[in-house]
């Protein structure tokens, strides 16, 4: 049966409920006429016992969870009308439409919509809310993604001796695997989509991006809650501030509910609507993707353990595959990053392969470095620290024979005016951030470790 997304007319936010004996969340949605939905998680450790004032912060973090998970089934059909059965305020309905809006911009430039008058969340006037206040425990929550960004985090807020748990939402063997090289406590919320919506994917309803680190970072308040943890820390660099291209005059990001205005505005929305004592902040702000991957290469633990590539989670199951699948921009971006701070050997232990001998690859590492069309629809950082990478690579012996090495100090390295200056610009730390007095000294107290071996 064809799915025909004209023919719908409404999208309603229905119902949420959690069940303290299972941990069971049910978030119920409805696309009008004709279609229910119901996505599940289940929270690890039940049965959960709440005191009354546990439950009213825990029904305010389901409610944000029900409205952000939402844009995986209000993207089906994109209609022009929103209906949410438990109202909200303006100032709710105000982040929501933004998240919606530009946490879809990817989705909508891709499938030619034009999406700006359609997302109108209703509001209603209701007295100002009084977050929670009762003392959450003293304890960064990681949420951890399997790649180098937040092992990075936990390594250098295990060197400053905080008190932290892991957590991952949906999490595969390779996160498990990093967990587990860690040590560290590992909690992994399950999340189940709704099958019907995977057979409308398949039968005429829009289908594309979706902000999912803001689906991520409201599992994750729901559970601040259920857990006692007073941060939930992620991994997000300063790149992912960067759009890739504009698009009906607005600046389309495929990493929005990454980027430091995302932060901004979910981590004020938590302290209103939540916990006035909930905190959200990426730790690794501050830094470059190259000053990541640098801090990164200075410990193999985790070689063998991590992968960026997000083929490979698509692939992946518990045997052993292939970590990197060495075709997708992620792969090729993430091998430019380490490169200059690792040997070749070891970069073949990690890759498999060595990337930067493969000349039919160069228009993919051109894309990087801003000598494409525009910036790859993937996580991948800013066109100056691809050519920050090759400067480096260039300038090491163990490197500057590669075929795409050579090729880019004989094409393009003319153009940058200042290769010193540059570098220095990539690797210096931003102060853009949000982090606090504590979690800088612990980042700069890291970094400083580093660089002194």
């Amino acid at each position: 049966m064809n799915f025909d997304p004209a023919l719908i007319k409404s999208f309603s936010f229905l119902d949420c409920s959690f069940e303290p004996q299972s941990g069971s969340v049910n978030l119920h949605y409805a696309l009008e006429p004709g279609y229910l939905f119901c996505e599940q998680y289940r929270f690890p450790g039940a049965p959960f016992a709440l005191s009354p004032e546990r439950k009213t912060a825990l029904q305010a973090a389901l409610k944000l969870l029900h409205l952000a998970a939402g844009v995986s089934y209000y993207k089906a059909a994109v209609p022009n009308q929103i209906v949410i059965q438990h109202p909200i305020n303006q100032g709710d309905a105000a982040f929501f439409e933004h998240l919606y809006f530009y946490g879809l911009g990817e989705f909508a430039y891709k499938n030619k919509l034009d999406i700006k008058e359609r997302i109108k969340f209703p509001y209603a006037d209701l007295p100002p809310n009084e977050p929670s206040s009762f003392a959450l425990g003293r304890e960064s929550a990681v949420l951890l993604g399997g790649g180098k960004d937040s092992i990075v985090t936990v390594q250098a807020l295990s060197f400053a001796q905080e008190p932290m748990r892991l957590l991952s939402l949906g999490g595969n063997q390779i996160i498990s695997d990093v967990a587990a090289v860690s040590s560290y406590r590992y909690i992994n919320i399950i999340r189940r989509l709704d099958p019907a919506l995977i057979t409308l994917n398949h039968s005429g309803a829009y289908n594309g991006h979706v902000p999912i680190s803001a689906i991520i970072a409201a599992a994750a308040a729901v559970a601040a809650i259920l857990y006692d943890f007073d941060a939930i820390v992620v991994s997000n660099e300063r790149s992912a501030n960067q759009g890739n291209l504009c698009y009906l005059g607005e600046e389309i990001n495929h990493q929005f509910s990454k980027s430091y205005e995302f932060e901004r505005l979910f981590n004020s929305l938590l302290q209103r609507r939540v916990h006035a004592g909930l905190r959200y902040f990426s730790f690794l702000r501050p830094l470059s993707e190259l000053g990541i991957a640098k801090a990164f290469s200075k410990s193999s633990a985790y070689d063998l353990a991590f992968t960026s590539c997000n083929s490979a989670f698509k692939l992946h199951s518990n045997s052993k595959q292939q970590r990197w699948c060495r075709r997708c921009p992620k792969c090729h971006f993430v091998y430019l990053m380490l490169a200059p701070f690792m040997n070749p050997s070891r970069m073949i232990r990690i890759f498999g392969e060595e990337l930067l001998d493969r000349e039919d690859l160069a228009e993919n590492f051109d894309a990087l470095c801003g000598f494409g069309t525009h910036k790859p629809f993937e996580c991948v950082g800013e066109p100056e620290e691809a050519q920050a990478a090759f400067i480096l690579l260039g300038r090491k012996k163990e490197w500057q024979e590669r075929a795409l090495v050579k090729r880019f100090k004989a094409e393009y390295q003319d153009c940058i005016a200042e290769p010193d200056k540059l570098l220095s610009n990539v690797l210096k730390l931003s102060e853009e951030h949000a982090l606090d007095l504590d979690y800088m000294r612990a980042l700069d107290s890291y970094l400083a470790l580093l660089n002194s071996r």
